[in-house]
């Protein structure tokens, strides 16, 4: 018979995950708030000089141009995800909407601008903040000994 592993004190990590979660709402609302202030994200000048400055030009000038009429819309849906972060996150009937938003944000912004280590660390925050609370599958897998994750084995 096997021996039982003791069960890991799940306080400290819950308060961790609590203290994330709190972090990237702060990050998300002020990102959100400054963007408000100016007029750039809602005419869509800042999001069209952030996609073809040097050295975050990854797609032409010429290409985004056919999409000019909709860089307003842009901008403020990137307005409304960050500003709204902290409380759509939070409520069970939008976290789901709310969290696939934020991931195609970013997924977009690596792709578009080649910020591809920005889009994976803020997924990764992402995923650790609230990915078990959206995908309750996820808080089942557990790190093995060797690092490798794994299923918990049934007894």
């Amino acid at each position: 018979m096997r021996k039982k592993t003791p069960q890991r004190n799940r306080g400290m990590a819950d308060v961790c995950q609590r203290v994330l979660q709190l972090h990237l709402c702060i990050v998300y609302f002020f990102s959100g708030l400054t963007k408000s202030l100016g007029i750039g994200w809602w005419n869509g000048t800042s999001f069209w000089r952030a996609i073809t400055s040097p050295p975050y030009d990854v797609i032409p000038a010429h290409t985004w141009a056919i999409l000019a009429p909709a860089l307003p819309l842009i901008g403020i849906g990137v307005l409304v995800l960050e500003i709204g972060y902290p409380v759509f996150i939070w409520l069970r009937r939008t976290r789901f909407i709310w969290f696939l938003g934020v991931i195609a944000m970013h997924v977009a912004i690596g792709l578009t601008m080649g910020l591809y280590l920005f889009a994976f660390v803020m997924i990764v925050l992402n995923f650790a903040a609230f990915g078990s609370n959206v995908f309750p599958f996820l808080d089942k897998i557990r790190p093995s000994k060797a690092g490798i994750l794994q299923r918990p084995r049934r007894s």
